[in-house]
């Protein structure tokens, strides 16, 4: 029993050496490996050969990225060329072949008019927003259909001729061709909006919470009298995670309830946990003094910490509107 015992630990720390062995062997993905066998070699050229002669055929979301080697957007026999010259050691160009960078985010994707608050007739402009050292391409598309081909425009502005819901998606290209989708899901169109009664047009993350240093909300108010002054208060979430109880007062009843029928018109929204205590408060972190710019800058969020945004205008007749917006950076505390 104990010879049998031994060999198969003796098998185990085989098997896991060679796994280790194996893996440190292989080289991060290259362009040129359209077979995905971490290996650029000469059966990667006969694919791209056989492409160009319509023998078979490249999907476009890994194929065709990694066989355009010069990463001009076209699979053409240049590339071909490019690929035998890196193959046979011989200089290629800067920018040309190089590790495959398929992996990025898109920072930020939103409307200028909130779901349910744009109406048929209406224009409305989305916007996608990816940070790159070369320029990135857009591609959008509504209910499936491409309304906008790739192009460096990183807006689109469509107006609904039907109220609805739509699904719109945008498609964004980084400099090798590898590409990311972002969709707006069932966003609502309504057959007509009171535009003259005083209300948030859009609050939205200028880029996507814990994905980049230059933070930002943006709040935007519309109808009633101009001009409009923000105030922003921040409270933070319990981090569970860290056991973090510092917290200075509390939201009243009549913000909890506000903040309770907020998500219950946002059911599709993961808040990830309540943001209360035992007692059912929100904690007050810190407040901002009103101010009439609609940018502000929340770089000073805490890197895994979650918070509630309380969003707040008043128009030039004292009216008020308020809307509650989530931050959780990364963390979902447990």
């Amino acid at each position: 029993m104990k010879k049998i015992i031994s060999l198969l630990l003796a098998l185990i720390i085989f098997v896991a050496l060679f796994t280790l062995n194996v893996n440190a062997a292989l080289p991060p993905d290259v362009c040129g490996d359209v077979d995905s066998n971490f290996d650029f070699d000469t059966v990667d050229v006969t694919l791209v050969q056989r492409y160009l002669a319509d023998m078979i055929g490249f999907n476009d979301w890994w194929e065709k990225p990694m066989a355009d080697f010069d990463h001009d957007g076209i699979v053409t026999v240049m590339d071909v060329t490019w690929m035998q010259r890196s193959l046979a050691g011989m200089n290629v160009p800067y920018g040309i072949g190089g590790e495959a960078e398929y992996w990025f985010y898109v920072n930020s994707f939103y409307a200028s008019y909130e779901s349910g608050k744009a109406s048929v007739g209406v224009p409305v402009t989305f916007t996608a927003v990816k940070y790159d050292e070369y320029a990135p391409s857009f591609e959008f598309y509504v209910d499936g259909v491409l309304v906008q081909e790739r192009s460096t425009v990183n807006t689109y502005t469509h107006t609904f001729e039907n109220s609805g819901y739509y699904n719109i998606k945008v498609r964004v290209y980084n400099w090798q061709g590898f590409y990311e989708d972002k969709t707006i899901f069932d966003y609502q169109v309504v057959e007509d909006y009171p535009y003259d009664e005083f209300g948030f047009k859009s609050v939205r993350w200028r880029d996507l919470p814990g994905t980049s240093y230059d933070l930002g909300l943006i709040a935007e108010a519309m109808g009633g009298t101009g001009p409009y002054q923000y105030a922003l208060e921040l409270y933070r979430l319990e981090d569970w995670a860290y056991g973090n109880d510092n917290t200075t007062c509390s939201l009243t009843q009549e913000d909890v309830a506000h903040f309770n029928h907020y998500v219950s018109e946002h059911p599709d929204t993961d808040w990830g946990m309540y943001p209360y205590n035992d007692e059912g408060d929100l904690f007050l972190c810190c407040g901002f003094f009103s101010r009439t710019e609609t940018d502000w800058d929340m770089s000073m969020l805490e890197w895994g910490a979650g918070y509630i945004v309380k969003v707040i205008a008043i128009d030039n007749a004292g009216h008020q509107a308020e809307e509650y917006i989530k931050f959780e950076n990364g963390i979902v505390p447990g």
